[in-house]
């Protein structure tokens, strides 16, 4: 090989070389863009760097300071008072409070009374601690319901859930269940004050059982000789047209179930005129 060849060959060597180490130019078509999320990051590294320096120069100033530290407070406010009234509004009382009742099956002619609504009843139980859909829930709100139908029939205004009386009837039908299989009434007062009571023991789940077997006593009843006794005076105390808050309790031994359901103002309670004016009958 000559030297011209030689140094032809060492020349090209040299160029890969070059190529190679940066120092020529590469082919336009190997150069590489920056890909897009590389720009986005680098846009927003941007912008936060700008923000931090335009906050940096107003805290920097007094005045402004003051009107940054305003403003936070402002909004910081603004989103307390929209928690609390979210809160507040899910809790609050609703406001379609009473309906005309369905009395089909059980009165022809029902006096002019409205009962609660199911959604007032569901917030009054929820409200007492009641989950909504557990077993005592639907019991309760099933007991209620079938006394205020009854009422309606008798001329009484719908009966309320109590908070303390729900308690009170729940722990005293626990009592029944789990000590003493038997029902014997408990001479519980509320506040002091008489408290009626009915007890029942039957099977199954539906808080429309206890309440049709007091009132079946109905039949049994004179309301041209009003008075207390004991075939009836279950249901006297169902349809007792002064008692106006009401609890009721649920719990099981085995297969046999207890209830007890409480009313205040109590039923059943004075002589004869009491009974007249609290216990009426149906329309004929």
């Amino acid at each position: 090989m000559s030297v011209k060849d030689r140094a032809k060959m060492f020349s090209n060597n040299n160029s890969d070389q070059d190529v190679q180490k940066g120092l020529l130019p590469k082919d336009k078509n190997k150069s590489s863009s920056p890909s897009i999320c590389t720009k986005i990051s680098s846009f927003f590294s941007n912008f936060w760097n700008t923000i931090k320096t335009i906050f940096k120069d107003l805290w920097g100033n007094k005045k402004s300071r003051y009107i940054i530290i305003g403003v936070f407070s402002f909004v910081l406010l603004l989103l307390i008072i929209i928690i609390i009234v979210s809160l507040s509004s899910k809790n609050a009382k609703p406001s379609n409070e009473l309906e005309k009742p369905n009395i089909s099956g059980i009165c022809d002619n029902p006096y002019d009374i409205k009962v609660y609504t199911d959604e007032l009843l569901k917030w009054n139980l929820t409200n007492c601690g009641y989950k909504e859909g557990t077993q005592l829930f639907n019991f309760a709100l099933a007991a209620i319901k079938k006394h205020n139908l009854y009422r309606v029939c008798h001329n009484a205004q719908p009966l309320y859930f109590n908070c303390e009386i729900l308690k009170i009837a729940q722990d005293y039908s626990e009592h029944l269940a789990k000590d003493v299989h038997t029902l014997v009434h408990s001479g519980t007062q509320y506040h002091g004050k008489w408290m009626g009571e009915n007890l029942a023991s039957f099977g199954g789940s539906n808080g429309e059982t206890p309440t049709d077997m007091w009132y079946k006593e109905y039949g049994n009843y004179k309301f041209d000789n009003p008075g207390f006794s004991s075939g009836t005076g279950h249901f006297t105390q169902v349809v007792w047209k002064n008692s106006k808050e009401f609890g009721i309790g649920y719990s099981c031994y085995g297969s046999m179930c207890f209830s007890t359901g409480n009313y205040f103002p109590g039923g059943n309670f004075g002589g004869t005129n009491d009974y007249r004016n609290n216990v009426q009958d149906k329309i004929k």
